[in-house]
């Protein structure tokens, strides 16, 4: 039996890294040239400042999954909370109709209870799980384009 719940960022962390790697490992563009290297400083700062959301899904205890997103005020709409995902994991193994999609609807009621009016998420064109977004009631908002320049 699967357990969603919020949790704090900093008291989870320790936990949450090998999923992380796994994450990366799973979608990261450009990983031939950027390696993962979380500034774990910073996210803890923003969540004293009240401003980072963290969610676990964990079976028996164990974490599979999380969510993360910076929740605040919008610069353009700023009478508007968003609530803009930062990552999302679960393992693959339990990517389940009865399990993803209850997860994703939890962290919703949580984010709207608290006064959030918009929830974003972001994916990778060849890891979508938009299908699940769009049976969620999710919109299709933006498209994304990146190039790596560094060299």
């Amino acid at each position: 039996m699967v357990d969603i719940k919020r949790e704090f960022l900093s008291n989870c962390l320790e936990e949450m890294k090998p999923l992380f790697s796994k994450h990366w490992l799973e979608v990261a563009a450009y990983q031939d040239k950027i390696g993962l290297a979380p500034d774990y400083t910073r996210y803890i700062s923003l969540e004293n400042a009240d401003m980072v959301r963290c969610y676990t899904i964990r079976d028996e205890g164990r974490l599979i999954g999380y969510w993360v997103f910076f929740v605040t005020a919008h610069m353009h709409y700023k009478a508007d909370k968003f609530a803009i995902n930062d990552i999302v994991y679960v393992e693959p193994e339990y990517r389940l109709p009865g399990v993803t999609p209850a997860a994703f609807q939890f962290v919703e009621e949580q984010l709207r209870a608290e006064g959030c009016s918009v929830i974003t998420y972001h994916m990778k064109t060849y890891k979508p799980f938009e299908s699940m977004l769009k049976g969620l009631g999710y919109d299709h908002l933006e498209h994304q384009y990146g190039k790596y320049i560094k060299d």
